[in-house]
C-alpha cells in the first residue's frame, strides 16, 4: 500500500469519531458497505474495488496484487525507483518482496547471502524467512532458520538473531499444528525477547498456541499483555480482534476460522469482550511473573460459597448494587455479570428490580445482565421479557442500546 497507493481512512456511516463530509463526498455512495473494509479509488474520484467486509490479512494482500494486475497503468516504476533497482543490494530487494514479486526478490536476496558484510547477509536471511513464511514455503523455511542459526554460533555478538530463529520456529510449528511443542517455545520466549522488535509476534503466537490447545486463559494473557503494553505495535489490533474473539462477529482466521454465535451485537459487546479479556490478562499475570506457564487463574469463589436457601437471593442484591452504567465500568461490570450467571435463576428478581428503577446508575447494564442470565441458564421468564421489552424503548440512549444488544442474543422462537 505504501509503494503503489495513497491511503486515507473514510467512514461514511456518519457514527464514531471517523466520520468525515469531505470522505463521504469522495467517495460518494460507490462503495457497498460503510463500515469496515478496503476501497480503491482513481485519483478522480471513481471506485476500482473493495475487499468483502472484514476480510483478513490475507485477503487484503491479494486483492491489492490483482488491482495493480488489472490497472498496471498505476503500477509502473517511478523513475526513483528504476534507479534503486539498477543500484540493487538490499533496498532493490526489498522493493521487490514489497511489491509481492517474490521470485525476483529472493533471486536479488540470495545473492546478498554471500555478502562479505555479515549484517546484510543476516537480513537476507530474514527477509527469506518471511517470504517462505508468506507463501507457505515450510520447506525453504526449514533451511534458512538453520542457517540462520549456524550463523549466531560462528560468532559472538549475534545471539539476538535467536530469538528471530526461535519466533519463525514457532510460525512453522502453528502451520504444522504441532501447538504443543509451540507452546513449550514461544511462552518462554516471551520473556527471553523483552527487548526484540518481534516481542509482539511471540506473544500473539503463543496465544495461538494456548487457543488450539483450549488454554483460553492463556490465550488471552498473551493477547491482553500486546493489547495493554504495546498499543503502537502493528500487531495491537489483530491482538484485540484475537483477544475479543468470543464476542466477535466474524471469523478469524487465525483461530482457525473461529465464530462465536453471537447473533447481532454492536460494538460495545466486542469491547466488553476485550475488557473481560483484559481482567483474565491481570489475574494471570503473577503467574507469568514466575514463570509459571501451566498455572491456573485464581477460581472465582465468591458466589460459589453462597449457602442453600435465600442466601443467592441475598447474594444477587448486593452483586446487582455494584452495577454502574458508562464505559469506565465494563471491566467491573463483566465481572458481576460472569458472577449473576452462575447464580443464575435466584438474580432474575433483583436484576429486574434494577431495571424498573430509574433511580438506579446501573440499569442499562442491568438489563444486559439480565439478558445474559437468561441466555446462560436457559431460563424462560415471562416477567423478565416484559421488562426487556419496555427497556429497549427507554428514553435513556444506554439503557435502550445495551437492552436491545442483549436481546439480540437470546435464541429467537
Amino acid at each position: 500500500m505504501d509503494r503503489r497507493f495513497v491511503s486515507f481512512y473514510f467512514n461514511r456511516s456518519g457514527m464514531g469519531e471517523g466520520g468525515d463530509d469531505a470522505a463521504t463526498k469522495f467517495v460518494n455512495g460507490q462503495t457497498d458497505n460503510p463500515y469496515a473494509y478496503f476501497a480503491a479509488f482513481k485519483p478522480t474520484g471513481e471506485i476500482v474495488g473493495e475487499t468483502k467486509v472484514y476480510a483478513d490479512k490475507n485477503e487484503v494482500m491479494a486483492w491489492l496484487v490483482d488491482l495493480l494486475k488489472k490497472h498496471p497503468e498505476y503500477a509502473g516504476q517511478t523513475k526513483s525507483e528504476a534507479v534503486l533497482l539498477k543500484k540493487g543490494g538490499l533496498p532493490a530487494a526489498r522493493f521487490a518482496e514489497d511489491l509481492a514479486a517474490y521470485d525476483a526478490a529472493k533471486a536479488r536476496y540470495r545473492k546478498l547471502l554471500k555478502s562479505e558484510d555479515p549484517n546484510i547477509a543476516t537480513e537476507a536471511m530474514l527477509a527469506m524467512l518471511r517470504i517462505a513464511r508468506y507463501t507457505g514455503d515450510w520447506a525453504a523455511h526449514t533451511r534458512v532458520e538453520k542457517l540462520l542459526r549456524t550463523t549466531v554460533q560462528a560468532g559472538a555478538g549475534w545471539e539476538h538473531l535467536l530469538i528471530d530463529a526461535d519466533v519463525e520456529r514457532g510460525y512453522r510449528l502453528l502451520s504444522k499444528k504441532e501447538y504443543q511443542r509451540a507452546r513449550a517455545l514461544l511462552q518462554p520466549l516471551t520473556t527471553r525477547a523483552a527487548k526484540s522488535t518481534r516481542l509482539a509476534e511471540a506473544h500473539f503466537s503463543a496465544g495461538r498456541a494456548c487457543w488450539f490447545l483450549g488454554d483460553l486463559d492463556w490465550a488471552k494473557f498473551h493477547w491482553g499483555w500486546i493489547v495493554e503494553n504495546m498499543p503502537e505495535d502493528r500487531l495491537y489490533m489483530r491482538a484485540r480482534i484475537a483477544a475479543a474473539a468470543e464476542g466477535m462477529p466474524y471469523p478469524n482466521l487465525e483461530l482457525g476460522d473461529y465464530k462465536p454465535n453471537t447473533g447481532n451485537i454492536g460494538t460495545h459487546n466486542i469491547v466488553s469482550a476485550v475488557n473481560a479479556a483484559l481482567a483474565v490478562y491481570r489475574e494471570i499475570l503473577p503467574l507469568y511473573k514466575a514463570e509459571n506457564y501451566a498455572g491456573k487463574r485464581p477460581a472465582k469463589t465468591e458466589v460459589a460459597d453462597v449457602a442453600n436457601g435465600d442466601a443467592p437471593v441475598v447474594s444477587s442484591l448486593l452483586l446487582v448494587s455494584k452495577l454502574r452504567d458508562g464505559n469506565k465500568h465494563v471491566q467491573a461490570n463483566n465481572r458481576i455479570v460472569d458472577q449473576l450467571e452462575q447464580v443464575g435463576e435466584p438474580a432474575l428478581a433483583a436484576l429486574v428490580a434494577a431495571i424498573e428503577d430509574r433511580a438506579f446508575p446501573g440499569r442499562g447494564y442491568s438489563a444486559w445482565a439480565l439478558t445474559q442470565v437468561l441466555k446462560t441458564n436457559s431460563l424462560t421468564s415471562e416477567r423478565a421479557m416484559e421488562v426487556l421489552k419496555k427497556a429497549r424503548r427507554d428514553k435513556d440512549p444506554y439503557v435502550a442500546e445495551l437492552t436491545r444488544s442483549g436481546l439480540s442474543t437470546l435464541p429467537t422462537k
